[in-house]
């Protein structure tokens, strides 16, 4: 597709070539007539790139980013108004739309890595026959729990219940229940 050149027959075409159109296309009325890839690549790439360059700040993604800018110039070509602005300016319109999606997809894609990354919660509770050595060390570190605090860290986390259904069943407010499950988790944590 680069190199392509759309002509416009010469009975249509005026005397003098109009900067305002794609890559100097003849003031026709036909706005995208004739973009003429190449030369308007060659004459407005290094504005483009410096413009994709500041936003983006990454060299490989810049040289992407341009070649995408001509990519979509072209493809729309038929839409370039000379009477509405300069074709660089209109190349620059494109820029920071291109820039733009790069900047969100790049976004994306750091969300889902730190995504993939985060450890996922057990969806079942393990078995404590599985592994008697660590059931014991457990029930040892459990032994250093208060009894109401013990009770609540077993409910939680061994049985898999809610703070609410622990809540109703002890009878202790849902900000107790709350309190003593991340405590009693934290002092399991800190037991040697």
């Amino acid at each position: 597709m680069v190199g392509t050149v759309a002509r416009v027959p010469r009975a249509e075409q005026g005397a003098r070539r109009d900067e305002r159109a794609p890559g100097g296309a003849e003031g026709t009325g036909d706005h995208g007539a004739v973009l003429d890839l190449p030369a308007a690549y060659s004459r407005w790439a290094p504005l483009v790139r410096a413009v994709v360059a500041r936003r983006l700040g990454d060299p490989a993604d810049t040289d992407d980013a341009t070649q995408l800018v001509f990519l979509a110039a072209w493809r729309s070509r038929d839409r370039f108004d000379p009477t509405r602005g300069d074709l660089p300016v209109w190349l620059l319109g494109i820029a920071r739309h291109v820039a733009t999606d790069l900047l969100r997809a790049r976004a994306r894609d750091a969300r889902r890595r730190e995504a993939a990354s985060r450890p996922r919660l057990a969806t079942t509770v393990p078995d404590p026959a599985d592994d008697v050595a660590s059931r014991v060390d457990l029930e040892d570190a459990l032994r250093h729990l208060a009894p109401e605090r013990r009770r609540v860290v077993r409910l939680v986390y061994a049985q898999g219940r809610t703070h609410a259904q622990v809540a109703a069943e002890t009878g202790l407010p849902l900000g107790t229940v709350k309190s003593h499950a991340r405590r009693g988790l934290a002092q399991l944590r800190a037991h040697p």
